[in-house]
């Protein structure tokens, strides 16, 4: 009993739900109804309501992009459901902000638990399926002919393995976490983030690395051919660039939050954990943007604006 005390001192929002902890309890409902978290909840809940319809718009156009790919020859079909079921994971992200909040606010023990290990596997889930954009966006620079020929044949399978892992291991994350220590728990969410932002920066720097090399054609070609394929390097190096400092601010806020998790309980913990959820925002809102951008230059997709 010991060792389960002093956990819930240590992670008090990661605290196991069945432990006798009325102190607690009430400590966090008086946190979750300060002045300053309340206020905090309704700027983060307004900036979430103003971005929904830009979400649910991505959500309804995957669902008729992937409709419409039946109709067209596969190569020519645009195809990025990363960024759909990424969208997906972020609706499950709002709920469990949601559960949090309320459970908190209520101070509803096993409630807020479970709000906060739901967002944060959801959050952990979504930012899966960026990292897996980018690694497209990794074989498309750096490997194209063989990113061409899984166009053609194979690479919507993939795809779908892909994406099928991802949600496996949400559900068995969902299904182990709650169970682990609290501390371990932690340490596993902590060893996660570390290994997406390995990839990410393995990824884009090596992308970075491609485009700033020049083609064959291009050394020491003619200024009229060169400056087009100049100005499409360097934004597609801007748009590399964009997303890997949209997800790394997104994972560091996944850090501030697990890191904030183990202090006390007050007003300005509270306050900022809550406002974590706005380092995820910047990718959320650039992601769907190029979905929305690929969708109307992509053949076939351009009906859908």
């Amino acid at each position: 009993m010991s060792v389960n005390s002093s956990s819930l001192d240590v992670f008090p929002y990661l605290a196991p739900p069945l432990l006798p902890s009325n102190s607690t309890s009430f400590s966090m409902a008086a946190c979750f109804r300060s002045r300053v978290t309340v206020s905090v909840f309704c700027a983060v809940s307004s900036s979430l309501l103003l971005f929904l319809p830009l979400l649910l718009r991505v959500l309804y156009l995957g669902c008729q992009q992937r409709c419409r790919r039946r109709s067209l020859p596969l190569a020519a079909a645009p195809c990025d459901p990363f960024t759909c079921h990424a969208a997906t994971m972020q609706l499950g992200e709002y709920l469990g902000f949601a559960v949090f909040y309320g459970g908190g606010y209520a101070g509803l023990g096993p409630l807020r638990t479970a709000g906060i290990y739901f967002f944060t596997l959801s959050s952990l889930g979504q930012g899966a399926f960026h990292l897996l954009g980018c690694v497209e966006r990794y074989l498309a620079v750096v490997h194209p002919a063989t990113y061409l020929g899984l166009r053609r044949g194979g690479g919507a399978r993939i795809r779908r393995a892909c994406v099928g892992c991802v949600w496996l291991l949400w559900l068995a994350s969902g299904a182990v976490a709650p169970q682990l220590h609290p501390i371990d728990a932690v340490v596993f969410f902590y060893c996660v983030i570390f290994l997406f932002l390995a990839v990410l920066a393995l990824c884009s720097g090596l992308v970075l690395r491609v485009l700033g090399r020049p083609r064959p054609g291009e050394a020491g070609g003619g200024g009229g051919t060169r400056a087009p394929a100049d100005r499409s390097k360097r934004r597609a190096s801007g748009v590399i660039l964009a997303v890997m400092g949209v997800l790394a601010l997104r994972f560091g806020g996944n850090l501030l939050c697990l890191a904030l998790s183990a202090k006390p309980a007050s007003s300005g913990v509270c306050a900022l954990l809550i406002s974590t959820l706005w380092f995820s925002l910047p990718s959320n809102l650039l992601t769907a943007l190029l979905f929305l951008r690929r969708l109307r230059t992509e053949p076939g997709g351009g009906a859908t604006t």
